[in-house]
This record gives C-alpha cells, structure tokens and sequence, in this order.
C-alpha cells in the first residue's frame, strides 16, 4: 500500500480544489453552493480515497444497498423510495467532502499564516524560535491529516450504518415474538 501523503494525484486534486473555493474559508463547507466549483475535485479525492483504502468494504456497501433497496420494494412496493442507494452514498461524499473541506481550511490557515522568527530572553535564557514549514511540508502534513480523517470518517459511516442494521435486526425480532 502506497502513502498518500507522496500520492502526487491527491496533492493535485487537493490544490485545484483549493482554487476553487471562495475566499471566504466560512463557507468551505460541501452543501454550500459557493463551493460547487470545487465538488468535481472534491468528489475525485474522496473516490481516489475510498478506490485505494476502502475497495472491497465499498463493493460491500454497494451490495448491502442493492439488498435494502431489494426489501424496500418488496415491503413497499415498486414506487417505493426508488433513490435509497442514491442517498446513501452521496450521504457518504458529503461526510467525505465536509472532511476534505476540513483538511483544507487548516492546510489554508498554516499557509497563509506569517512565518515567524522571534529571538530573546525568557526567564533567564535565550531562545530563538523559527516556523519551518514550507509549503511541501505544509502540503505533506495537510495530506497526512487527510488520510487521517478521511479514514476516521469512512469508519464513523461504517459504524452509523452497523447500528443501524442491528437496529432494524432487533426491530425484526421483536415484530417475530
């Protein structure tokens, strides 16, 4: 399994979403329409994402949908909710795209940030104090924390959903007795 950190396509995708995004860092979140420009990017990196780290659990999502679809339209027949499994996963790209938006504030805010050298005298000693990040760097460590909570919140919808098929199981079970 290869880094994404050093995953040039991710960088990419992560710096043309950037541009896109309106100035104002407020409104960088994924159901806002001043971010629309950005979604293609935004989309690719979390498909990019869930593609490389999450392939198989995604084939598994996929078939637990078609299921649930399945049972809808038996239970409520064929006009029944027909963009479940359309929902859900664009409910997925939006938590994935609300994270990205998160990695790229933080990514924003440490580049624009004044690179510091301050020197003096703090009880008693000298010190020197220096902000070495360059942009690389800040573009590797922005992409670290993207792995980070990408995964984090690929995990937190894995668990929701878990719950929420006990939930149903334990509700079958009930109806049973």
């Amino acid at each position: 399994m290869f880094d994404l950190r050093q995953h040039k396509q991710m960088q990419d995708l992560f710096l043309k979403a950037i541009d896109k995004l309106p100035n104002d860092r407020k409104e960088w979140f994924y159901g806002y329409q001043s971010v629309n420009k950005a979604h293609p990017y935004i989309d690719q990196l979390s498909t990019l994402y869930l593609e490389t780290y999450h392939a198989e659990e995604m084939e598994e999502l996929e078939t637990l949908l078609d299921e649930q679809v399945a049972v809808n339209k038996r239970l409520y027949g064929e006009g029944s909710d027909s963009s479940y499994k359309e929902n859900k996963l664009d409910e997925l790209y939006e938590r994935m795209g609300n994270a990205v938006l998160t990695q790229m504030r933080e990514y924003q805010k440490e580049v624009e940030r004044p690179k510091k050298r301050t020197s003096g005298i703090r009880n008693g000693k000298y010190y020197y104090y220096f902000n070495p990040l360059t942009k690389g760097s800040e573009l590797r460590q922005a992409m670290f924390l993207l792995n980070k909570t990408m995964r984090k919140t690929y995990h937190d919808y894995q668990n929701e959903r878990h719950i929420a098929e006990f939930d149903r199981m334990l509700e079958g079970y009930n109806h049973e007795m």
